[in-house]
């Protein structure tokens, strides 16, 4: 679903820390552009909020009777997993409410998988969402190692603008905390 804006704290942002980062950025004023980003209206996107997604329909998932490859599992609504079952993947609903706020989207920042990818059957979420982003025609960056290792997998890293393994760090950086590499550059810098 379309969540409320999200606003992040993002600090201006040097010429010295972006010049590793160029090749990666659109071109218009790149020291600026996370600050820009922040400061405009950004869609959050997440399977569900109270079981229900923006249209008011429930958003599905895959539920599983144990955490293994070959468990029982069926799909049921968000807030109608079973008890003692657990989810392991978003269903097809939930995954075209994504596929259809990235197609349209001017950036995107996906961090995390949506289900166990590594097992076939709890694949479907992430390599929908994956195949959504790399179709995608904005900026799109790819954020954590089993974000990146499914991309891989699919084949569409080079379909991506930016694939990172840094998933937490880079949400660390979005959230403006001063992370340690940043830091010692700018010490560096600064001596």
């Amino acid at each position: 679903m379309i969540g409320r804006p999200l606003h992040l704290p993002v600090p201006p942002l040097t010429p010295d820390l972006l010049d590793p980062c160029l090749p990666f950025l659109p071109a218009a004023n790149p020291t600026d552009y996370l600050t820009y980003v922040a400061a405009r209206t950004t869609g959050l996107i997440t399977p569900y909020v109270n079981g229900r997604n923006a249209n008011g329909s429930g958003a599905d998932i895959i539920a599983a009777e144990a955490f293994d490859a070959d468990a029982d599992h069926r799909r049921v609504a968000a807030d109608a997993i079973p008890d003692g079952w657990m989810g392991l993947d978003v269903g097809d609903e939930t995954v075209a409410r994504f596929a259809g706020a990235i197609a349209d989207a001017g950036a995107v920042l996906w961090n995390g998988p949506m289900g166990v990818f590594e097992w076939e059957a709890f694949a479907a979420g992430t390599e929908g969402v994956a195949r959504a982003v790399a179709a995608c025609g904005g900026f799109t960056v790819v954020g954590g190692g089993d974000s990146a290792a499914a991309v891989r997998k699919l084949g569409l890293s080079e379909q991506v603008s930016h694939v990172s393994t840094g998933g937490g760090a880079s949400l660390e950086f979005l959230e403006g905390v001063d992370l340690p590499g940043v830091a010692a550059l700018r010490r560096r810098r600064a001596d």
